[in-house]
């Protein structure tokens, strides 16, 4: 809705300045508000805040009446915004209308600005500008529709401007039947949503409403009913990315006077009526392809690729020509149309040479989301073929760039459901299934280290693509060329391995009749084999890049819509290192099952050769939006499975002779395990650090702090102290499993992704995180292990450890939480409540440092020295010791 506000302008064709006053003969007038329309005010601008602008405006007032009146439709839009800064001027200043000259003509009826208690109108001085924009040209589109653009002069922050105007007229395709709709919510808050729709009495309707949308209220007169939806306060809904394209939360009313789908193929039956006799120019193509091929599966795709070869995309779609299509003689003759026409044309030629084929209606972007739509033509923004030959159905789309396969082989389309145009047709019906659109792609990927580990590699990588996989690497060879696509596919391993360059053109095969293109790329890797620690060691990652970038994670984990995938998607990647000398490793399987996902790696090792296997299957189309948590922590799952690192060490040598028994792992080894030296250097630090720490502490030995002495005073471990060892057992639990759950970040494969720049998940910050995180929950470890020994041994120093512990535990928990939103990655996992947790931590941690300081029973509980001290009077009556 808001786009007719924001959107720049595509100048195409003729251009009309007229300042003023209006040419008589544009469908474009000045009137007063009809009559029939019904004042709707706007409330006043609140005081602006964040909640209530957007881009610098604050929408006021969507107001939106229809008026139907037998074939004849008016539709009155009245809308106010306000504008809060320089952003909201350029926005509400810039006023577009657009409209069919072929059927409608466009009447503004006011432009007002009002800056506080003026209003100024604009009506009469606004420049208008004709302008025939194509807003769908780079998709070969042409609809003829003319935009009205009004840019106001003298708008300031601060303004307020209103508009209304009126567009009349239907679409003569439709036959004067009458739908439409009513959003009731966009992604801006609107302090005010009015909606009207005036239906004559004698004619049936069907109202839709969706996603909590109000029922209307209604009154009748005379000759109309009268609809009516008033709301306020209207907040905006944002829908994250990667959202499905069914899905739509927004309120919106649906009103049509198609009552169900059947009377939507009734309207387009007529519509789709081939000629009696076809055409010669059609005649001659049918004898043609009769007369090339015996079989009925031969002539069906012979007939599909004829007009997907012959017949160039281009919609001229003015007027009736949104929705019937131009006679196949017609479309022949001059090789272009639209998927209307590219769709009536195959099926005169399928029905000529005694096919069974039908068009069928669908929609390319909302998919089987149009089931919870009210019944109406417009619905469907595309057309296809559906076949049925020998019992199977075939959905075709001619519309598509030239097919290849076999009819086993050739890719349908499926977009979910579709209406069928044909007679006895009732209702949506299911398409092609997921293998219409599988993505299938199996690659082998060799790397040849046997020249030595101070030499470059050689990398040649295989890929074998089916089904629409295929078909999209062959669109991109004839689109861009074999250069363009070598360069890409160079430009993408050079993300994972530094140094590549290739060694050899791009081999293709193309088995057309299978419908499979097998790619073949030649690389050499000078820097494969990187310096590591001290000495002569180096190291290398093996990376599996296609499974890798399916397992990214997504950047939304908090989200109100569901999540789209990819699917079906199948890839399989196989990667074979070969090394010099005898190396050794370990088979290991790693393996991760998700509702939506399958994820399998294979590590096998064959002599000098390792092997590892990636398998990657789609379950689902998307991920609920409450379950994207669980998805995301099963992708990481499975990335940190694909963590492979060799090492080889001229040390390690001696070791590769002896026993396999005794030395396993000798020469190239996979090290997923094997912690980073500086992680490894920071952690054996700490433990020396907590264990000086500890045995200090435990020495320390001051005198007790009673406080009362009278028979009755609280002592003892009881009270509230019953608590505190439980909560240190609970808090040891939890540092352990932080621990074990944050390890994986300490070895040699993550840290590199995590510290090394032009990584994927690469930040500064990393380094220190993950070295202070093992830090900290080691002495963290330590602490609660000390407090727990001076408390059972109720030592008098056990009131001034606790709370340092506990100021030490506060710190940390602050510091953690402001470092992880520092990190993009990490404040993504933070959960919603994660301030209110912090707090609530400190507030406790609080509490037990007040009990701590002020509590008689902790004071008289904690008196236990290290060392007995004998009582005063005994002290006074010792004798000296001899003097020797």
């Amino acid at each position: 809705m808001w786009s007719v506000l924001r959107c720049a302008v595509l100048l195409c064709g003729s251009l009309w300045w007229m300042p003023g006053a209006f040419a008589a003969r544009a469908p474009l007038g000045q009137a007063p508000v009809p009559g029939w329309v019904v004042s709707v005010p706007a409330p006043a601008a609140p005081a602006a805040s964040a909640g209530q602008a957007t881009g610098g405006v604050q929408y006021l007032l969507s107001d939106t009446q229809v008026r139907v009146d037998g074939g004849d439709r008016v539709t009155y839009r009245h809308m106010v915004s306000k504008a809060l800064d320089t952003n909201g001027v350029e926005s509400i200043a810039n006023l577009e209308f657009g409209f069919d000259p072929t059927y409608q003509t466009l009447t503004l009826h006011t432009i007002d600005v009002h800056r506080g208690d003026h209003t100024i109108s604009k009506l009469r001085t606004a420049h208008v500008r004709i302008l025939q924009r194509e807003t769908d040209m780079e998709q070969l589109v042409f609809d003829g529709r003319r935009t009205a653009s009004v840019v106001l002069d003298d708008v300031r922050a601060g303004d307020v401007v209103e508009y209304a105007y009126s567009l009349r007229g239907t679409n003569p395709v439709f036959g004067g039947r009458q739908f439409g709709g009513f959003e009731m919510q966009w992604s801006v808050p609107v302090a005010r949503v009015h909606a009207r729709l005036l239906w004559p009495r004698q004619r049936t309707l069907h109202l839709r409403p969706s996603n909590g949308a109000p029922a209307p209220t209604v009154q009748d007169d005379s000759t109309h009913r009268d609809h009516r939806w008033d709301t306020v306060a209207v907040a905006g809904l944002k829908v994250e990315s990667n959202a499905p394209g069914w899905h739509d939360p927004y309120r919106h009313v649906q009103w049509s006077e198609f009552g169900d789908w059947a009377a939507v193929v009734d309207w387009a039956l007529p519509l789709y009526r081939l000629p009696a006799t076809p055409g010669p120019k059609v005649r001659a193509e049918i004898d043609r392809i009769a007369a090339l091929h015996a079989e009925p599966a031969e002539r069906l795709l012979a007939a599909l690729r004829f007009v997907q070869r012959e017949v160039r995309y281009l919609g001229v779609e003015a007027g009736v020509g949104s929705h019937a299509p131009n006679a196949p003689e017609v479309v022949l003759g001059r090789r272009f149309g639209d998927c209307k026409d590219k769709t009536q044309l195959t099926l005169a030629l399928l029905r000529g040479l005694g096919i069974e084929a039908s068009p069928a209606l669908v929609n390319t972007s909302h998919g089987r989301g149009i089931e919870r739509r009210q019944a109406s033509p417009g619905v469907f923004n595309h057309v296809l073929v559906r076949a049925r030959l020998d019992g199977k159905t075939y959905w075709l789309d001619p519309t598509r760039a030239l097919q290849q396969g076999d009819l086993a082989h050739v890719v349908q389309s499926d977009h979910g459901v579709a209406l069928v145009v044909a007679p006895g047709s009732q209702g949506l019906v299911p398409m092609a299934g997921d293998t219409a659109k599988l993505q299938q792609r199996d690659t082998r990927a060799v790397i040849d280290s046997r020249a030595g580990y101070d030499q470059p590699v050689l990398f040649t990588v295989t890929t074998v693509a089916s089904g629409a996989t295929a078909e999209r690497i062959r669109g991109a060879l004839q689109a861009d060329g074999r250069e363009a696509l070598q360069q890409e596919y160079v430009n993408y391993y050079a993300r994972f391995y530094r140094g590549i360059e290739r060694t050899a053109p791009l081999g293709v095969d193309d088995n057309l009749d299978a419908n499979r293109i097998t790619v073949t790329e030649h690389y050499r890797i000078k820097d494969f084999w990187q310096p590591s620690g001290a000495g002569q060691r180096v190291e290398a990652a093996v990376e599996s890049p296609e499974v890798f970038d399916m397992l990214r994670r997504p950047n939304d984990l908090v989200r109100q819509s569901p999540l789209g995938l990819s699917h079906p998607t199948a890839l399989t990647n196989v990667t074979e290192v070969m090394l010099p000398g005898s190396p050794q490793g370990k088979d290991g399987r790693v393996a991760v099952d998700d509702p939506a996902f399958r994820f399998e790696r294979l590590k096998e090792w064959q002599g000098a050769t390792v092997r590892l296997t990636d398998r990657y299957t789609s379950l689902a189309d998307h991920v609920a939006a409450g379950d994207v948590g669980r998805y995301a922590d099963n992708l990481q799952k499975a990335r940190e499975g694909m963590n492979y690192s060799l090492f080889h060490d001229p040390a390690d040598r001696a070791a590769s002779a002896a026993p396999a028994a005794s030395a396993p792992d000798a020469g190239p080894r996979p090290v997923a395990g094997e912690p980073h030296w500086l992680p490894a250097v920071a952690v054996t630090l700490a433990l020396m650090g907590c264990a000086v720490g500890a045995w200090q502490l435990l020495r320390w030995d001051p005198a007790p702090g009673v406080r009362a002495d009278r028979a009755g005073a609280a002592r003892g471990l009881g009270g509230w102290l019953i608590l505190l060892p439980i909560a240190l057992l609970g808090a040891i639990v939890r540092v352990g499993k932080a621990m074990w759950d944050g390890w994986p970040a300490a070895t040699v494969p993550r840290w590199h992704e995590l510290t090394v720049a032009g990584n994927p998940d690469y930040h500064p910050l990393w380094a220190s995180v993950v070295t202070g995180s093992l830090v900290l929950n080691i002495v963290s470890l330590a602490g609660a292990l000390l407090v727990l020994v001076l408390y059972f041994g109720k030592r008098s120093s056990l009131p001034r450890v606790f709370i340092g512990f506990v100021v030490l535990g506060i710190a940390v928990a602050i510091a953690d939480h402001v470092v992880a939103a520092a990190i993009p990655a990490a404040a993504a996992q933070l959960p919603a409540n994660a301030v209110a947790t912090l707090v609530r931590q400190v507030i406790v941690s609080t509490l037990w440092i007040a009990y701590f300081a002020r509590s008689t029973r902790v004071a008289n509980t904690f008196v236990q020295r290290r060392q007995p001290v004998p009582p005063a009077d005994v002290r006074d009556t010792m004798p000296m010791p001899a003097r020797v």
